[in-house]
């Protein structure tokens, strides 16, 4: 049945002129039976072959909807046989169709008003197509029945989605122009304005290296009300007097000299702020060649100071992560050869020893088992490798609809034999309503599985772990939860990052890559989620990610 939550049915009355309806009133209705036109193929050909001709669906059904002759391509539109589609009600095919709706389409055919529906339709493999649906009545054998056309309009729709798409775009360009246009005025504004407008701090000194002039930008640097104030004073007024010094022999050295001085950095101490100013200075010369004075633009680099301290640290950070690296590669190293030595290992023991082996089921089944278990850590770290090294794979999102019982149902049954072999006690906590996701299944499946392989692998014999699915109001709760070891508060804020384990001797006692969680985290990125973690140390731990209303569906 059509999902009427998901698709939703409108109708578009249309009143016909009064003369068109009072013709084809009189052609419509049924005065002698030559206006008759039977059901069955072999009472009338030319009825046949003109309803196998229509481009669209056409699909005749009494006033309940049950279906009573339809044409070929009613069954190419819905996918189904000849002999399924003659069982089914029409209300299954069109979404939001209901009996009260028939009704209102009975009542609109006898007013003789056209009704006009825009509606999705389901198939019989359960996917959709948007149809545009016109409905009359007609007459066969003396018997009213409702005559659905029914035109396919996904071509409209995604030309609609285009244009709209294409529309946006160009208010998008339009929305940009105009912005620069701004942008070009604000600079040509900028051309026309006194050197007051600009963010740069500008002054000009005389000879004697007293301020001539300072710009408003430099005037509120000194805390002055007017750029006037500076007038005929220098930086010993500004500065202090340690600084002031140093910069009044730099600035003497550029008026006997005549050189510039470019790009040069210093830290000032103005009006109790640290501040770091790049400046320029450049002696001002008349036409003789003869220095009278200096002009100087500093602009204040303190965020670029800020900034290198920053690459600094980012920097040690980078060599972090990169003896992290190198420590996960020595890791995989030793995890890719702990599950190998018993593959290898037992396998050889079973092909040197096969007729033995032979008079021992069990114990042949018991090493079998062990290589086996081996075999899928080793599929597991490679999974793990590839998730990671994949990028397309964390871009790809693919929707498919699937329940989140039969989703659990898999999950559990990958890791039964662990869970049974560490016996641990597992709980499955789902709504009593059914639950329908609507989002990639394989990221997913690959998120609640690595949770529930890390509360497997980190809970100790005999111990519980749980899943959990809750509906909250705005979002839903898939977790994970087991009173296992638990993890230190300290390590819970990098818990998600690359080749991290909450402590490095977890890499000798329990196996592991360190990458599961930093899969969890970008496959939830990828599929619109939000991962979490609360944890005791020796406590247990709970795994979970919050998913938003729009990736499921509550029937």
């Amino acid at each position: 049945m059509a999902n009427s939550k998901l698709l939703s049915t409108t109708t578009v009355r249309i009143k016909l002129p009064v003369k068109f309806r009072k013709e084809t009133a009189s052609q419509s209705e049924p005065q002698t039976t030559d206006h008759n036109v039977p059901l069955k193929d072999s009472e009338n050909p030319a009825y046949r072959e003109l309803l196998s001709n229509f481009y669209d669906a056409i699909i005749i059904t009494d006033n309940s909807g049950k279906i009573h002759d339809f044409n070929h391509r009613s069954l190419d539109f819905f996918q189904y046989s000849t002999h399924d589609f003659q069982s089914i009600n029409i209300k299954s095919l069109i979404s939001g169709l209901t009996d009260k709706t028939i009704s209102s389409l009975i009542e609109n055919t006898e007013m003789k008003l056209l009704s006009l529906m825009e509606a999705a339709c389901q198939t019989s493999n359960d996917s959709t197509f948007p149809a545009e649906i016109t409905v009359n009545k007609i007459t066969l054998n003396n018997i009213n029945f409702l005559i659905f056309s029914i035109r396919n309009i996904w071509r409209r729709k995604e030309t609609e989605l285009k244009l709209k798409a294409a529309n946006e775009k160009l208010n998008e360009s339009n929305k940009k122009l105009r912005e620069r246009e701004k942008e070009l005025a604000h600079e040509r504004d900028l051309l026309h304005t006194l050197l007051a407008e600009v963010p740069e701090y500008i002054s000009f000194k005389d000879k004697n290296l007293n301020y001539h002039r300072i710009n408003d930008a430099l005037a509120n640097l000194f805390g002055l009300s007017s750029p006037a104030e500076a007038v005929g004073k220098n930086q010993y007024d500004f500065l202090p007097k340690d600084i002031a010094g140093e910069k009044l022999i730099q600035d003497q050295k550029i008026i006997d000299s005549g050189l510039p001085l470019i790009n040069n950095e210093s830290m000032f101490l103005i009006n109790g702020k640290d501040i770091c100013l790049t400046s320029s200075k450049v002696p001002i010369k008349d036409n003789e060649g003869n220095v009278e004075g200096m002009i100087t633009i500093s602009r204040d680099t303190t965020e670029k100071m800020k900034a290198n301290q920053l690459l600094i640290q980012a920097k040690l950070k980078a060599e972090e992560a990169n003896k992290l690296k190198n420590d996960f590669i020595a890791n995989i190293t030793h995890e890719l050869r702990t599950p190998l030595n018993p593959i290898i290992g037992f396998t050889t023991i079973i092909k040197n020893s096969y007729d033995e082996y032979l008079n021992d089921k069990p114990l042949l089944e018991e090493h079998t088992n062990y290589i086996l278990e081996a075999a899928v850590h080793l599929q597991n770290i490679i999974e793990d490798l590839l998730t990671i090294a994949n990028n397309e794979d964390k871009i790809l999102f693919k929707i498919t609809t699937f329940s989140a019982d039969a989703l659990v149902a898999e999950i559990v049954n990958l890791h039964h034999f662990q869970i049974q072999k560490n016996g641990l006690d597992l709980k499955i906590i789902t709504p009593q309503e059914s639950v329908l996701f609507h989002c990639d299944r394989p990221k997913l499946f690959h998120i609640i599985s690595n949770f529930l392989g890390n509360t497997v692998k980190f809970t100790p014999p005999g111990g519980n772990i749980a899943i959990r699915i809750v509906i909250k109001e705005d979002h839903m709760i898939f977790e994970v939860e087991d009173n296992g070891i638990g993890i230190k508060q300290s390590d819970l804020v990098r818990i998600f990052d690359r080749f991290v384990q909450a402590e490095k001797i977890l890499t000798k006692s329990y196996e592991g890559t360190g990458l599961g969680l930093a899969i969890v985290r970008e496959l939830s990125e990828v599929i619109g989620c939000e991962p979490y973690v609360f944890s005791e140390l020796d406590k247990g731990s709970r795994f979970g990610i919050k998913v938003p209303t729009t990736l499921y569906e509550i029937k």
